[in-house]
């Protein structure tokens, strides 16, 4: 028995067949190796391990009534159906406001809201950051965490969040594009994909200071 210890996932994956993670001294996760990496990338670039919700559309209209979506219809997008993404929505996650103007930690809530016209047994659900030259910046995924929606039947409304917090990034302009798909992380197609919905701005003046030095 060999004791490999790293912070390279890659070579984790490439030579472990058992993995612990410990943080702070303590053991945090104690799983498969693939498991644990996919965790631990999370957890590195956006600070927790994400969260996935799904709710049915009935359910949330009276409690998430003053939230403020985007319609996508007139976004360019493409995609080869099965779903459909009609809104989104990019709040604060304690506050419910709206989120326009970003500074970087805050704990944030995106959602999308998707009509469903077929059965659906692998849906994946992200969206990527990109700057205003189009850039990527930074990208979410439900495969990330091997999140499950389970099946979902068609002609059924559904609303998928996604909880994480937003990282500290360079000041500046950026927009958000999201999509769904269908499948497995390898193999999977896009059942709609909706460029630039959300338009971004992050202003901090702790990332300023830093960049002055």
């Amino acid at each position: 028995t060999i004791l490999f210890v790293s912070h390279d996932m890659g070579a984790v994956l490439s030579f472990c067949t058992k993995a612990i993670w410990i943080d702070a001294g303590k053991v945090k996760e104690n799983e498969s190796v693939t498991s644990i990496s996919k965790k631990y990338t999370a957890f590195m670039a956006y600070g927790e391990k994400l969260t996935f919700e799904m709710e049915k559309v009935p359910e949330i209209i009276e409690r998430d009534k003053n939230i403020k979506w985007t319609a996508t219809d007139e976004c360019e997008s493409f995609g080869e159906g099965g779903a459909k993404i009609t809104h989104v929505s990019f709040i604060d996650e304690f506050t419910g406001d709206h989120l326009s103007i970003m500074q970087g930690g805050e704990k944030v809530c995106f959602s999308i809201k998707v009509n469903f016209s077929e059965n659906l047994e692998n849906v994946g659900v992200g969206f990527r950051l990109t700057d205003k030259i189009g850039n990527h910046i930074f990208s979410l995924t439900s495969f990330i965490d091997d999140f499950s929606f389970g099946i979902i039947r068609k002609n059924s409304t559904r609303v998928i969040k996604v909880f994480f917090t937003f990282p500290k990034i360079k000041n500046g302009e950026y927009s958000i594009t999201t999509a769904i798909s269908e499948g497995t992380q390898i193999n999977h197609y896009p059942c709609h994909w909706v460029n630039d919905i959300l338009q971004i701005v992050v202003s901090s003046e702790d990332i300023l200071r830093h960049s002055l030095g």
